[in-house]
């Protein structure tokens, strides 16, 4: 049994003579001319009804490739890996930490669960230089972020504070925002698997989350974002290590 094509584009069935006997020797069929016409005719109706099928996917398939999305703009967060130079040194400064440079903020005042904090000192000011790379990245992937003049002169921008958070067994940092108009977030140290969580409202007015798994691959990676952008940690429970990042904000210097 072979299909043939035919030059305007149809298709025919034809038996070959070894078919046909074929059909006479299988003892389940009452063979005869008027049952083979019945036989041929189901082949060929079942044929025409599958070419009718492929004709209206197609036609389907033309009127969905004219749907278009619409996608509304939002504000991309950046992300970079920290020189190796700059995070080698932060990394040693965070193991020197000086209990004199604590940083009580209105998180761990109010929580004993939550990690500590201490400023960055040493390398505050190479800090603040990589910091200005990474804004000014994110102000060319999204132009329309200052919507509205909201100086007569240019206001140059500045790092005000940065510290160190130390997170250890069953300690979290619950869900808050930050002044300024960027903060940051880098992670020196991951012992083991934990989240860190983005919160915010889609165009309904609906609150999602954008989970970011880290693990120890994303040691020196870090993450600029609006200020205003809520965001979390949750504890992890199976070390004892601790799990060290480096938070900070960005502001506008206008003395």
């Amino acid at each position: 049994m072979i299909f043939k094509t035919r030059k305007d584009g149809g298709s025919e069935l034809w038996f070959s003579s070894y078919d046909i006997e074929t059909l006479k020797k299988d003892k389940k069929l009452n063979f005869s001319a008027k049952n083979f016409k019945h036989i041929l005719n189901n082949f060929v109706k079942i044929y025409i009804d599958y070419e009718a099928i492929r004709r209206r996917k197609k036609e389907k398939e033309k009127k969905i490739s004219t749907v278009e999305n619409v996608n509304f703009k939002n504000i991309e967060i950046i992300k970079d890996k920290v020189p190796e130079e700059l995070f080698s040194n932060l990394k040693n400064e965070s193991i020197n930490k000086d209990q004199k440079n604590k940083f009580i903020s209105g998180l761990t005042n109010t929580n004993a669960g939550v990690a500590k904090h201490f400023y960055v000192i040493k390398n505050f000011n190479k800090l603040g230089q990589y910091l200005n790379e990474l804004v000014e990245e994110f102000l060319i992937k999204n132009n329309d972020y200052f919507l509205f003049p909201l100086f007569t002169k240019d206001v140059p921008l500045k790092l005000t504070k940065a510290w160190f958070n130390y997170q250890t067994k069953h300690q979290h940092i619950p869900s808050h925002l930050h002044d300024g108009l960027f903060s940051f977030v880098i992670w020196l140290q991951i012992p083991t698997e934990n989240k860190f969580i983005f919160i915010y409202n889609d165009i309904l007015g609906q609150t999602k989350e954008k989970e970011i798994i880290l693990s120890k691959k994303d040691e020196g990676t870090i993450l600029l974002f609006p200020s205003k952008l809520r965001h979390q940690v949750y504890p992890f429970f199976d070390t004892d290590d601790e799990r060290i990042s480096i938070s900070g904000n960005i502001l506008f210097e206008t003395k």
